[in-house]
């Protein structure tokens, strides 16, 4: 579940441990997850303006997309 809230699933993982209370409780993996949450921050970050706003724009098409 790190390795995929890492490659920015950050947002679903965060959903799915809050809703379905998946780990909630175990301290280590809410340390590790937050970790992810601000390395992909931070990447999204030091990417060039245009270049973010295109990644944006891509995972956006795939999501609503399916």
């Amino acid at each position: 579940m790190h390795l995929f809230s890492l490659i920015c699933g950050w947002l679903g993982a965060y959903l799915g441990h809050t809703t379905f209370r998946h780990k909630s409780s175990k301290m280590e993996f809410k340390s590790v997850y937050w970790v992810t949450v601000v390395l992909n921050i931070g990447g999204l970050v030091r990417l060039p303006k245009d270049k973010a706003i295109l990644l944006f724009d891509n995972a956006l098409v795939q999501f609503l997309n399916g």
